[in-house]
């Protein structure tokens, strides 16, 4: 091939159609489309997924919108499906109206959910907590705005139903007293009173108002993920966490003494040498400044290094050039750090997400909802 001969070009022919919109005169990235690529865009959303899209709408407005009269009109649409209607029952912003005539309902499902919303006047939830429904006790117990007295009679419930119950709402066991023991307004002479309840020694082990008497008799526990919990419990004195240390024997106790603030840097320290222990405490913001240094080091991605890695970057005590050198690091590898703490970091599946997001999003309206109390 002589030098006055033109190359071949390598890439594929355009379609005709492009060819077509050259020749026109038109710029070849404003090329119209196919027709029936354009006629399939510029259609109309079929009619059941604008109901779906509709449908997310209005859930997503049950669980996070902070307006009454929004929730309100919400549930006098007639095409809101009685599960959203469930979800926004449940909401604090409530009207207070329409909440309380929930609880005359005969389901026992409305009258369960409405009894353990926040807003429900102390009045209505002395009255439900006589329910014959024994889920409804439940959902009273389980209230954060139930007052102390009512919770104390509720811890001595025994479950009685005088309805049939055709579905399970709740794990099996005590129903009530374990929301009793759930419920985080409960006062720690309440607690007292269900320690002979073995299935509420969990929520108790895990609970903020849990004295240190109480957590020291649960530290003996024959159930590990009672005495794992205890020794995750912020209220664990030093001297507590220091004998659970030198006891325990199972994996799940020391991973939550590596959670815990309230751990001895001994510990922790030694804790960071220790394969599957180092990334909880990589998350701990009493880990010495310098054992975080260290940890930034591994920075080769395996499965035991993500939550190691998000640990580190998520925790405020982690020193600035541990966090430059796992930036450096991210860099190098071509963003392979940040893509598997982002994507294999633990997210789950996506009805797990889905979850969580609600949940969340019920978090946060109750935040939402116990700022305006405080204000008023």
């Amino acid at each position: 091939m002589t030098e006055s001969q033109p190359k071949k070009s390598r890439l594929p022919s355009r379609p005709s159609w492009r060819k077509g919109a050259e020749g026109a005169g038109k710029s070849p990235s404003r090329a119209p489309l196919p027709e029936g690529l354009r006629k399939l865009i510029s259609a109309p959303k079929p009619r059941w997924l604008r109901e779906i899209e509709r449908s997310e709408a209005y859930a997503r407005t049950a669980y996070t919108s902070t307006s009454t009269d929004q929730l309100a009109a919400l549930i006098a649409k007639k095409d809101v499906s009685e599960e959203t209607k469930l979800a926004a029952l449940g909401n604090p912003f409530y009207p207070v109206d329409l909440l309380v005539a929930a609880t005359q309902s005969d389901d026992r499902r409305i009258r369960f959910i409405a009894a353990g919303n926040p807003a429900m006047p102390v009045a209505e939830l002395e009255r439900l907590a006589t329910d014959d429904a024994c889920i409804v006790r439940a959902g009273v117990g389980g209230n954060p705005s139930t007052p102390a007295h009512v919770l104390e009679v509720l811890a001595t419930d025994d479950d009685h139903d005088s309805e049939p119950q055709e579905e399970q709402l709740l794990p099996t066991g005590p129903e009530v007293r374990r929301a009793v023991a759930f419920n985080p307004s409960t006062p720690a002479h309440v607690l007292a009173m269900l320690m002979e309840e073995t299935n509420c020694h969990q929520a108790i082990a895990r609970h903020s108002n849990t004295p240190e008497a109480l957590l020291q008799e649960l530290a003996t526990s024959e159930y590990t993920w009672v005495v794992a919990d205890v020794a995750s419990n912020p209220n664990t004195s030093r001297r507590l966490l220091t004998r659970l240390h030198k006891d325990a024997d199972h994996f799940d106790v020391h991973k939550a003494l590596a959670s815990n603030p309230n751990t001895p840097t001994g510990i922790l320290r030694a804790y960071v040498g220790e394969r599957g222990l180092a990334a909880a405490a990589a998350g701990n913001p009493s880990t010495p400044s310098d054992a975080l240094g260290a940890l930034a080091s591994r920075t080769h991605v395996n499965p035991d290094t993500y939550f190691l890695l998000r640990n580190l970057l998520e925790n405020p005590a982690t020193p600035a050039e541990a966090m430059e050198r796992i930036a450096a690091e991210n860099k190098k590898l071509g963003g392979e750090i940040s893509h598997a703490v982002e994507y294999r970091g633990g997210r789950g599946c996506s009805r797990s997400r889905t979850e969580q997001s609600q949940r969340q999003a019920r978090e946060d309206v109750l935040v939402a909802w116990n700022a305006e109390q405080s204000q008023g």
